[in-house]
């Protein structure tokens, strides 16, 4: 897969949405970049675990390891919390 992205003023550059689907890679998720020859190469710096809910309802687990997944779904938990008081506050 090639495409081509654009660094923006600040340096910035965006991996863009199929590659971040095909590869998992999620806000928050770390890359390691290393230069070679003329060739920048990235590379998950972390484990990636993601909870993601299909259509169905059930949970779909994507991840590495349980620790990585007791994490994700505090993450998670945390998240809905804070819409469910956003929410109520509104």
């Amino acid at each position: 897969m090639s495409e081509t992205v654009f660094i923006d003023k600040a340096g910035r550059l965006v991996v863009p949405k199929g590659v971040r689907d095909r590869l998992g890679l999620r806000a928050g998720d770390q890359l390691t970049m290393e230069v070679v020859g003329d060739r920048i190469e990235l590379e998950r710096a972390t484990a990636s675990c993601a909870v993601e809910i299909a259509e169905d309802g059930l949970p779909i687990i994507r991840g590495a390891s349980k620790v990585d997944l007791v994490e994700e779904l505090r993450k998670q938990r945390d998240e809905r919390v804070g819409q469910i008081l956003d929410f109520q506050s509104q």
